[in-house]
């Protein structure tokens, strides 16, 4: 993921994530240029598969609301 670099936006990330019952694993974030490259693996916290398509468009939802 790649979020434009701004205070308490990562916080923001991560509750927003929280509440959506994702839980991140194995996270790396870095700073460059203005932004956040934030790598990780992810899984549901009720054990949950979802589809590559379904967590690419929930994961566009929310960085778009935060």
């Amino acid at each position: 993921m790649i979020i434009e670099k701004k205070r308490g936006r990562v916080k923001e990330l991560m509750e927003a994530m929280d509440t959506f019952g994702i839980e991140l694993i194995d996270t790396n974030v870095k700073t460059t240029k203005g932004a956040f490259l934030i790598s990780t693996c992810m899984q549901g916290m009720d054990g949950e598969t979802r589809e590559a398509q379904e967590t690419k468009e929930l994961l566009l939802d929310i960085i778009s609301a935060i």
